[in-house]
């Protein structure tokens, strides 16, 4: 009886263990469907959960080649911190960002596309999406756009600005910023020369009698540009529309060749031909006016918005930006502006992702301007309001720029295909360095460049 008794409590005993055993692995089972969202129907299915589930956890990784829009300290850091910040708030999304210099950008992302190792996201030049859009290599990003029309966002845009990057039907990007062009003089050198805010010229004539004064009465260089890399395209293209021309008509002809332009030439060369241009114009770069406005070497130099009116407390109050003004009196007066791009590949893995990036770095970026010292302003107009641009510089900017900034490819109302070449070969600034060099074979000079245009616009068609 007691045998029997025993055998009774061993079998009981073992059914418990096993009803245990059983126990244990079913949350294990449902753990790994929750994870995953698939429902186990084998051995070998629940092998692929496991696999899917311990693969979701990786983040979605991105690369993000981020021009160098600011000075290499503060830009840097404004940058990795943003990107550390989006990283943070979307741990399924990891960006890796790298820092890309303007010398031989041109090369180097045409290299990446067409060599099949574009970034996930990059920002760039004004013509980047438009460029890479004709290749089928840029991510149509009208969603973004459609959500900001959506909730309002959209109108705090430049007017213009989303249009412009548009391509074929699809959203080639983005704008973020506007890089406008414009003269930055010394008021002190100025009324040095007897020059006040009264006499600001309203015409190519009344401005070479600014520079005059200033050769007669001060110690200071007039008047210099810099005539290296694409900054000489970027005056060139200034002046001409200042002279009522642009590269080509509205309907996309080329007119480099037109008297307007050879006019644009002879203004230069007669300008270094008095002394009152810079000698050292051709081979400047943006720190050589820093530099030099910063000494009081120079009264007045042509290039993109300097931040030393922020930096330097000595200078700084002396800088001012001056009005646009047409070559002839009574004429339109107007500034070059380029608004740039953010702007995504094809080629990317993570489509989505690179969009949910897009939308929430233009939407969380005016730390890139405040912190970074940007030397560009906000293509949202709403971030003006902060109290960073405060200062006179950007008043004066803002007040000169909206009314009068022009789009680099005036007076078409569009990107067209051929200005990534046009511009990355710099066509427009090379005849300005050959005036600046002392060739005074305007109208050759001009000629051989509208050739070179008329090839370029061909050859994409």
């Amino acid at each position: 009886m007691l045998k029997r008794k025993n055998v009774v409590c061993l079998i009981l005993s073992l059914i418990l263990v096993l009803s245990l055993f059983g126990c244990t692995q079913t949350p294990a089972t449902e753990t790994g469907v929750e994870q995953s969202g698939d429902t186990p129907t084998s051995p070998a299915s629940d092998e692929n959960t496991s696999d899917t589930s311990a693969e979701s956890v990786e983040p979605v990784e991105l690369t993000f080649w981020e021009m160098l829009w600011g000075p290499t300290d503060t830009w840097t850091e404004a940058v990795e911190n943003l990107v550390a910040k989006f990283n943070e708030e979307h741990p399924n999304i990891k960006v890796n960002v790298q820092i890309i210099p303007w010398d031989n950008y041109y090369q180097q992302f045409l290299t990446a596309v067409t060599s099949g190792a574009a970034p996930d996201v990059s920002t760039g030049a004004f013509q980047q999406g438009i460029q890479y859009a004709a290749m089928d290599e840029i991510l149509d990003l009208s969603s973004i756009v459609e959500e900001w029309k959506a909730d309002g966002t959209y109108d705090d845009f430049l007017p213009g600005s989303i249009e412009l990057h548009q391509y074929n039907g699809i959203q080639a990007g983005i704008p973020w910023n506007a890089d406008p062009r414009v003269i930055t003089y010394r008021k002190d050198i100025l009324e040095q020369a007897g020059v006040t805010e009264e006499d600001m010229p309203k015409s190519w004539d009344e401005f070479m009698e600014v520079c005059r004064k200033i050769k007669e009465n001060t110690d200071a260089i007039p008047f210099s540009v810099i005539g290296v890399d694409q900054n000489s395209n970027h005056t060139m293209l200034n002046f001409m529309f200042t002279n009522g021309i642009g590269m080509c008509d509205k309907d996309g002809n080329p007119t480099f060749n037109d008297p307007k332009v050879v006019e644009t030439l002879e203004f230069f060369g007669t300008m270094l031909e008095e002394g009152l241009l810079a000698k050292g114009s051709a081979g400047y770069k943006v720190s050589d006016l820093d530099q030099m406005l910063v000494t009081g070497k120079l009264a007045m130099g042509f290039y993109n918005v300097t931040r030393i009116a922020q930096s330097d407390p000595e200078a700084g109050p002396q800088l001012r930006i001056m009005p646009p003004f047409p070559a002839e009196e009574g004429g339109t007066p107007r500034c070059l502006n380029w608004v740039n791009p953010i702007v995504a590949y094809k080629q990317t893995e993570h489509p989505e992702e690179c969009k949910i990036f897009i939308k929430w770095w233009i939407e969380n970026g005016l730390s890139l301007f405040t912190d970074g010292k940007a030397e560009v302003f906000p293509a949202r107009q709403s971030f003006m309001d902060d109290p960073y641009y405060d200062d006179i510089i950007s008043q004066e900017c803002a007040e000169y720029i909206n009314p009068n900034g022009t789009s680099a490819v005036w007076p078409m109302e569009n990107l067209f295909t051929a200005f990534a070449q046009i511009d990355g070969e710099n066509y427009i600034g090379k005849p300005l360095q050959e005036v600046l060099t002392g060739k005074t074979d305007y109208q050759a000079i001009a000629d051989k460049y509208n050739e070179m245009i008329k090839n370029a616009i061909a050859e994409s068609e």
